[in-house]
């Protein structure tokens, strides 16, 4: 806290006060930061595995190349964050706010992401494989080309994303509301979205082989009744 030392693994540093802290290249790990204020720190290439962030304020941070493997930081704020080539493979990211951040390339592999807010972040060539994105907010979300294939996201809204050319093969979109969403060329092929609204959704060139369109409500306001 007196700024002697960055490293500090282990340490508990509960509600501590770093706005503004140079912590580049820190090491971290496993350190407790819950409800830490973090405001327009530095981050960069910061070791923060298995650390606790829980309810921390991380609004402006740069945590570019930081290693956030298995961080437990449910409810934590991050929004306007640059964080790309982030390595967040299996945190904990329940319910978080990452609403205007830059996360281009970065890891989210076996995240939990359930419930999070990520409305207008830029997530251009992350990889989500095996992330939960139940209940996630894209709403509006530039989401061209990314590879969401097996990724559960059920109950995800996804009104007026872009999601042209992206990949949703075997993706589990149950009860996920994509209205508005522009799927053009989007893979489809055996993807789950049984409930789904896709109303006013634009469909072009969109491959559905094997989807399960059961319930769903489709564009023009029909109604698919039947597996499809």
């Amino acid at each position: 806290m007196a700024g002697t030392t960055k490293d500090c693994p282990g340490c508990n540093l509960e509600k501590a006060d770093l706005k503004g802290r140079d912590l580049s290249g820190a090491d971290l790990t496993g350190a407790n930061l819950r409800g830490a204020d973090l405001y327009r720190a530095n981050l960069q290439k910061a070791k923060l595995m298995k650390a606790t962030l829980a309810d921390a304020q991380l609004i402006r941070v740069d945590i570019r190349n930081a290693d956030l493997t298995d961080a437990f930081m449910p409810h934590a704020l991050i929004s306007d964050a640059m964080a790309n080539f982030a390595n967040l493979t299996r945190a904990n990211l329940y319910g978080v706010n990452l609403t205007h951040s830059l996360f281009m390339s970065a890891k989210f592999d076996g995240a939990q992401l359930a419930d999070s807010d990520l409305t207008e972040a830029r997530l251009a060539g992350s990889s989500f494989k095996g992330a939960d994105l139940s209940g996630v907010w894209l709403d509006g979300t530039n989401l061209v080309g990314i590879d969401f294939s097996g990724v559960k996201m059920e109950a995800a809204e996804l009104t007026n994303a872009n999601l042209r050319t992206a990949k949703l093969v075997g993706t589990d979109l149950w009860g996920a509301d994509l209205f508005g969403a522009d799927l053009t060329g989007a893979d489809l092929t055996n993807a789950i979205l049984k409930g789904a609204r896709l109303t006013s959704a634009i469909l072009s060139d969109t491959k559905t082989d094997g989807a399960d369109f059961t319930d769903a409500l489709l564009p023009g306001g029909g109604a698919a009744s039947t597996a499809k």
